[in-house]
């Protein structure tokens, strides 16, 4: 087992991130952090080209299929040893379900965050037992809006991750989770942590210079945005 830093969600040009997967790989590694997850809108993608990168640079860096769905009720974050099928805009509980038979780990995004389509209290609740970690602190969201998730976390028996949801390379690594890692076991390594390691995030308040320059990103690609190929 080794001790880690873990930033899992973050996006890439394969959605609304300016980075490329490349890019972000040799952030993660100036960061210092040995398992990440490219979690782009409802794809794949991102993290499927990362690893082929990772493994083709012997890049020494887990990287997970991940991705950030978008249910009718809210965003969820979705790592999974493969790629799987998932229908635009699937209810959370089908959501659920599907990651549950594939063997997937669900981690709601910023869930108190409205603005951001957190899936709220109900959300959480009918996630229930299916339910191992929470997205309790990210990067972008309000000091309030954090608490509240790390609060109903609590009420709820469940662990929390921090995450940076970096768009751009300066916020990568914003926000990180420290966990215990058998990172030759893989995803399956992650899985085992997720569910029986303890999870300590570490998190503090965002510079205004990760806001502006999120806000910079947010108004360049209106203009032109960032193609991956």
């Amino acid at each position: 087992m080794t001790k880690i830093q873990a930033d899992l969600h973050i996006h890439s040009c394969y959605s609304d991130g300016e980075p490329t997967p490349r890019e972000i790989l040799m952030k993660a590694v100036q960061k210092k952090l040995r398992v990440i997850s490219i979690t782009d809108h409802n794809t794949f993608l991102g993290s499927v080209e990362a690893i082929r990168l990772a493994k083709e640079k012997k890049i020494d860096i887990l990287v997970l299929i991940g991705n950030e769905v978008r249910t009718l009720l809210g965003d969820v974050l979705l790592y999974c040893s493969a790629p799987i099928e998932i229908k635009p805009y699937p209810d959370l509980d089908e959501l659920s379900d599907i990651a549950d038979e594939s063997g997937c780990i669900a981690v709601p995004a910023h869930p108190f965050d409205r603005v951001r389509k957190g899936i709220g209290a109900k959300g959480l609740e009918l996630l229930g037992k299916k339910l191992y970690a929470i997205e309790c602190y990210n990067a972008f969201s309000s000091k309030l809006v954090n608490d509240k998730a790390h609060n109903y976390a609590e009420f709820l028996g469940k662990k929390c991750l921090a995450n940076s949801d970096a768009h751009t390379l300066k916020a990568i690594g914003a926000f990180s989770t420290i966990m215990e890692i058998d990172l030759e076991e893989g995803f399956e390594g992650f899985r085992k942590a997720i569910i029986s390691q303890p999870l300590e995030p570490n998190h503090h308040e965002t510079t205004l210079l990760l806001y502006l320059d999120k806000w910079r990103w947010s108004l360049a690609r209106r203009i032109k945005p960032r193609e991956c190929f």
